[in-house]
């Protein structure tokens, strides 16, 4: 039953619930996939164009459909079962990793574009659609954990996952380092087929719950515009926000590099 801290909480509670564990396990196969990936694309970049502003292009081109896609992502996790959503995003990354993975390999389609610098075109119309998934995949994620663990096993989940999700951050570019210099780039981009696969198959095991009921149904518009006035008008939440923002955007590894 594992081991309980000294307040009488178990640690493992949210664990022992069936779909938040399949929840998690997807979700952190999934992350580990794309960061396996997302180190082999920037590899691949380089090699081809020797321009470190060309690797920079990959999170800019990744980033806008995001950053649009997500606010509808947002309202439509409200309106549509987030299970489905869940599927058909992690569908679409790993129909985009497949690709990627076809267009890479020496001699294949990548090559007929020509001299290396129009070969990373394909590329980065993947990554553009992996934003697009992801962009629906950030709001749904943290929705549909609330849905899965009770409200009082909500903060053990939590820990859970992002305990979970940093571990994929850390150990997915050491595989993908491991194993472009063992082996060479088809095999990491197949290792992230490989794990968003699973990723997907396990998330088929979570239960398809209905969506929380509404008090107030809104339309797009003023759902979007209700949000920005809510962080706008809270001095707290704003400050944290652009907090964030600007460590995410200047502070991290990649951007420090």
């Amino acid at each position: 039953m594992g081991k309980f801290l000294p307040s009488g909480r178990d640690p493992y509670a949210a664990l022992r619930i069936r779909d938040f564990s399949f929840f998690l396990t997807a979700r952190f196969f999934l992350t580990l996939g794309v960061q396996v990936q997302s180190v082999t694309v920037g590899i691949q970049i380089y090699n081809l164009t020797k321009d470190p502003l060309a690797v920079g292009m990959i999170g800019l081109t990744e980033a806008v459909p995001f950053l649009l896609f997500s606010l509808i992502g947002g309202y439509i996790a409200d309106i549509v079962r987030r299970k489905f959503i869940l599927i058909i995003a992690t569908a679409f990354l790993l129909i985009a990793s497949w690709s990627l993975f076809i267009v890479s390999q020496d001699g294949g389609l990548i090559d007929r574009f020509g001299p290396d610098s129009y070969r990373v075109w394909p590329i980065y119309g993947i990554i553009f659609c992996t934003g697009i998934a992801r962009g629906f995949l950030g709001p749904v994620f943290p929705s549909f954990l609330a849905q899965l663990v009770p409200r009082t096993h909500l903060a053990n989940a939590a820990t859970w996952q992002s305990n979970l999700f940093q571990t994929a951050l850390v150990t997915g570019p050491i595989i993908a380092g491991l194993i472009i210099a063992g082996l060479d780039l088809n095999y990491a981009y197949f290792t992230a087929c490989g794990l968003m696969s699973v990723a997907f198959l396990v998330m088929l095991m979570v239960s398809n719950l209905p969506v929380p009921p509404r008090l107030e149904k809104e339309p797009l518009a003023r759902s979007l515009t209700s949000g920005f006035r809510f962080v706008f008008s809270n001095q707290i939440m704003l400050s944290a926000f652009t907090l964030d923002l600007f460590a995410v955007l200047f502070g991290g590894a990649v951007a420090m590099i």
